[in-house]
């Protein structure tokens, strides 16, 4: 009788302890579906969310190869790449603002394309010329500057001359006397046959530069790539020396004047 009961005694202790083992492994499975669901609800818990990935793709404009910022990447996604709107807008001479208010994506550029000047401003010192033209002198808020200069020579020979680079920089100056130029870096050189013209489109990025060095508030305008409202004279410059007077400096100034509304 004694016997018996030892037997059924042993049967209950290895029928708990396999039920232990059940529990432990039941918890051990479900600690590491969590872990999972952790990990992978970001990606595919959120209809709203997509799982991309890293693409190594070069990008060339007009022949040239650029490379984006840091922080700034290009993506695969469902076989479409996908590029950074911001760099590419940038490397075409655009200029991208987001407004975080109205989660709005803004892209203001000059679009190329014939356009009679109405506004002009020339200075020359002979075999150079440098003129600064504008499409119109008023323009409304939203309106994209079609405004350009260009550095012109006219002399018989070939000639090469040390300049800062790039050769033509451009100023912002409004009624208040709030003044922004464009950066000149280090010197370049150039060389110019019988009616060699470089042109240069005024830079988009002035106009941010003006909002962030006057602290520009978004009661004048809302958006970074606007002037406010206003009478504004722009400037283009030239600075230069020729072969044969290296250390005599040249410069060129035209100056015009427009109106936003």
């Amino acid at each position: 009788m004694m016997h018996h009961r030892n037997r059924l005694d042993r049967k209950r202790f290895y029928r708990k302890c396999l039920e232990l083992k059940r529990v432990k492994t039941g918890m051990r499975a479900l600690v590491v579906f969590l872990i999972l669901a952790l990990f992978l609800t970001p990606v595919v818990g959120a209809a709203n969310d997509v799982l991309a990935t890293l693409f190594s793709a070069k990008l060339r404009f007009n022949g040239e190869n650029k490379s984006p910022g840091q922080g700034q990447h290009v993506l695969n996604y469902n076989n479409r790449v996908y590029v950074p709107l911001r760099f590419i807008a940038e490397s075409m001479g655009a200029d991208v603002f987001y407004d975080e208010k109205s989660r709005t994506v803004s892209v203001k550029h000059v679009t190329p394309h014939p356009t009679k000047s109405q506004v002009v401003a020339v200075d020359s010192d002979r075999p150079f010329t440098l003129a600064l033209r504008s499409a119109k002198r008023h323009y409304f808020q939203e309106e994209s500057l079609r405004v350009w200069a260009s550095f012109t020579y006219s002399g018989d020979k070939e000639m090469t001359i040390s300049h800062t680079t790039p050769l033509i920089g451009f100023e912002i100056r409004d009624e208040n006397g709030r003044t922004v130029r464009s950066e000149r870096f280090n010197e370049g050189r150039s060389t110019f046959n019988k009616h060699d013209e470089y042109r240069y489109e005024f830079p988009v990025q002035l106009i941010r530069s003006f909002h962030t060095e006057h602290d520009i508030s978004s009661s004048e305008t809302p958006m970074l790539h606007d002037l406010p409202q206003g009478k504004y004279i722009l400037a283009a410059e030239a600075r230069y020396s020729l072969p044969d007077r290296p250390q005599e400096e040249k410069v060129l100034r035209a100056e015009i004047e427009i109106q936003i509304h």
